[in-house]
């Protein structure tokens, strides 16, 4: 196993509170020639992102190789941060198609443990979840989030917490670099994000959602 003494050693400290302690993305393209192309295929990996296609639609196939690719992936840190974005994904649109009466069934993505207690409790409150998922509580709450912008920075700080809660002990290792470069882009984001283009990223995400839904 690779480390990145040197390296890590002079990355600088991310804040979550202060968004321009972020480098900039370009400058994490330098990471090719520190890492092992092994370790940098992580990287790539995690850089991909699963966007709606140009007339707003999420092509649900899509969405499933997405996930099942990183699923699949021999590093253990990629596939347990891979299930809890999944399993975040998956718990809002259940909630957001509840309120909205809404196939919640056309909506998720994957088959597991989650997606089954979903579609299993689809009347309880918190679908039998919210013993077997710490966060469940903190996603409803962020559900009644009227400002689309704190909604979101909302989620992305559960995820930042995640990222500092599974790498505690990660020192000088890929992982603390992946774990750099997910709160790198988090923060980069919040630089460019205006509130419009915050509103049009959460309707482009109730869209995705009606789009099978007839009226």
């Amino acid at each position: 196993m690779a480390k990145y003494y040197y390296y890590i050693a002079g990355m600088p400290q991310l804040s979550a509170s202060n968004a321009k302690s972020a480098p900039a993305m370009d400058e994490l393209t330098e990471l090719r020639e520190h890492l092992t192309a092994k370790d940098f295929g992580l990287v790539e990996l995690l850089s991909e992102k699963l966007t709606p296609a140009e007339d707003g639609t999420l092509d649900r196939e899509k969405a499933e190789e997405y996930f099942r690719v990183r699923l699949g992936c021999r590093n253990r840190f990629v596939r347990e941060w891979t299930r809890f974005n999944l399993t975040i994904n998956n718990i809002l649109t259940a909630l957001i198609c509840r309120q909205n009466g809404w196939s919640i069934k056309d909506n998720l993505v994957g088959n597991d443990e989650v997606t089954n207690a979903i579609l299993q409790n689809q009347t309880v409150k918190d679908f039998g979840l919210r013993e077997e998922f710490d966060n469940f509580g903190a996603l409803m709450q962020i559900l009644e989030t009227e400002n689309l912008m704190e909604r979101e920075q909302k989620i992305d700080a559960l995820k930042w917490q995640w990222l500092e809660d599974n790498t505690l002990f990660c020192y000088f290792t890929v992982e603390e670099v992946l774990v750099q470069y997910l709160k790198a882009q988090m923060l980069n984001r919040w630089n460019i994000l205006t509130a419009e283009e915050g509103e049009r990223v959460f309707r482009e995400i109730i869209d995705n959602l009606k789009k099978d839904v007839e009226f």
